[in-house]
């Protein structure tokens, strides 16, 4: 049986869209720890507009670093933006 799931792979991780419409997806993924920390640590940051809820099965000694920034308004602008600041770890 293969149902029919969009499925995205890449040598970090494999997910698939299990559930979406207009006001809700819900995804899954099975991410490399191994070759997440071989990796180059990214220059970039993706910030996705919707709230994201995220729950970790298996983590091992993993640590995951979040960050807070301010809420944009519509006149957001990057050139007066406060940079983000580290979250409070969590144990």
């Amino acid at each position: 049986f293969e149902p029919p799931f969009r499925v995205a792979r890449d040598g970090l991780r494999i997910g698939t869209v299990l559930f979406e419409n207009p006001a809700v997806s819900i995804a899954a993924t099975v991410l490399s720890a191994d070759a997440l920390s071989a990796a180059p640590r990214p220059q970039t940051v993706v910030v996705p507009g919707r709230l994201t809820l995220t729950r970790y099965v298996r983590a091992g000694n993993a640590r995951l670093r979040l960050w807070d920034a301010e809420p944009m308004g519509e006149d957001f602008s990057a050139e007066t933006a406060r940079p983000c600041r580290p979250a409070p770890e969590l144990v």
